[in-house]
This record gives C-alpha cells, structure tokens and sequence, in this order.
C-alpha cells in the first residue's frame, strides 16, 4: 500500500494538537524507509504552522552524540524542523500540561549568517560550512514523548514526527564563536532549587557531537542536499544533545550552562 503523506502529516498534527500518544499509524500511513519520514515531515511543518506553531525556523539534529544514539538505539543522526513560536531567549516558563511527557537536553546550538549552498557533487567541509556560521550559544533543546512506546517506535515513525522535538530556550549568541574550541567546550545541566540548592543532571563536552559540533552541521547541509534544500540565512539549528535527556515529571527549574558559551534557562510548572 502507497505512503499518503498528506494524511500521515495531518494524523500527526491533529494527535500533537490533542495531546494524545502515538500507538501505531494506520498500514497506509506508515513510512517505512527514512526518506518516506522526511518527506512526512516536511508536510508536518505546514499543518503545524496551520495550527499556530509558527513558520518552520530551523532544525534540531538528534542522535549525533555516543549516548544519545545509545539511548534510542539509532546509529546515525537524524533532523527535524524548530517551529518559530517554540523558540525561546535566555529563559522559558512552561506548563507541563502543554505537553505529553516533556524532557530537556543539553545543546550547542548555531545560527546561520549566510544560506548554505553547495555546488552539484561537491562534498561540503566543516570549513566551509562554519563560514556561513553568523553566531553560537548554549541552548537547551525541549523534546516530548508523543508515543505510547518510542522505544519500539520505527526510526522513519520518529522522523516523521519531528523526532521528539517541541521547541527550545536560546542562550545569548556569541558572534564571536570562531574564537572558541568548541570541541573542548564543556556543559553541564542542572536542576535549579533555591532550597536545597542545584542537582547536577547531566554533564559533557563539544567533541561528544561527531568530533566536532560543526560537524552535525555539515551532516545537516549534505542531507538537506540530498533533496534539493539549503540551509538558510536567519535558521537555528540545535546540533545535538550532549547529555542524555532529563525527562521533567514534576515542576521545576532546569538550567544548561556551556563554557564560553553562556547559558539557557528553563522553569515548568
């Protein structure tokens, strides 16, 4: 039976919309290959942007760490879009009734200066692609279980949906990133409590994301090529989590700092 795309995106919308979990698609909304998956999510973005989430605004890539891709059992990184109306500066205050079950990662997030375009058959370098960098900052990615078992949800599934992402908080940019190692760069994330003080939750470092951060950039540039997109002037792209996610089951104030970096603050309630 044929992938309807259209109404894959539309089932996926409506069920993120009602808050209600994800079992399994219908056979003839199924993809069952990654390419399939991308191609339901670019659809997503539409219905999402219909449904008040705001114009696409860039992308979070997932799984581009060691223990990431241990934790969710997926060997190579995959992308999803960042509505404009989920981003956030410096600090957020959510609820948590706004989400089905909702978690916090650590990240390393860029802007874009310039759009991204790659010659036909020329391989993109992390050099090149760094160029076009504008600024970086700490970042903490805002993820959400939307599936009744995501553990033996496929990967198409997954990417499909968005790959567990529901927003972010940008830390200050740093228009002068060049000038850091961000291999090197150290983050750590906490649980913030004026009582009993914080909680350290979970602690890396920049090399974690495929040796180098810039280099799940360049991942990114070479798979948007790969069916005819670009990466754009203005786009955020988180780059990856390097710590597992914390998944937030009570109120609380969550807080990553990455060195040289700054940080980004979170308070669910």
């Amino acid at each position: 039976m044929a992938l309807d795309i259209e109404q894959t995106a539309s089932l996926l919308a409506d069920l993120r919309t009602d808050h209600t979990p994800l079992e399994k698609l219908p056979i003839g909304c199924r993809p069952y290959t990654t390419e399939q998956g991308y191609e339901v999510e670019s659809v997503l973005r539409t219905r999402l942007e219909d449904r008040g989430l705001g114009a696409h605004a860039g992308y979070k890539i997932g799984c581009t760490t060691a223990v990431m891709q241990e934790f969710l059992n997926i060997e190579h990184p995959c992308a999803g879009s960042i509505m404009a109306n989920t981003i956030h500066y410096n600090t957020a205050d959510l609820k948590l009734k706004d989400f089905q079950k909702v978690g916090v990662e650590c990240e390393i997030a860029v802007r874009m200066a310039d759009d991204v375009i790659i010659e036909p058959g020329v391989r993109p370098t992390a050099d090149r692609i760094a160029r076009s960098v504008g600024a970086c900052m700490a970042a903490i990615e805002v993820v959400e279980n939307r599936h009744v078992d995501y553990m033996a949800t496929k990967t198409p599934t997954l990417i499909a949906d968005g790959f567990f992402g529901a927003g972010c908080v940008l830390g200050e940019e740093n228009p002068h990133w060049a000038e850091i190692d961000l291999e090197y760069a150290a983050g750590r994330m906490f649980v913030h409590d004026t009582e009993i003080g914080d909680t350290e939750i979970g602690r890396g470092i920049g090399s974690a994301i495929l040796g180098h951060p810039i280099n799940a950039l360049t991942w990114l540039v070479s798979h948007l090529s790969q069916t005819g997109q670009i990466l754009k002037a203005g786009e955020v792209v988180l780059l990856g989590s390097i710590t597992e996610t914390h998944w937030v089951e009570q109120p609380e104030t969550i807080v990553v700092e990455i060195e040289n970096l700054g940080r980004a603050e979170v308070t669910f309630s």
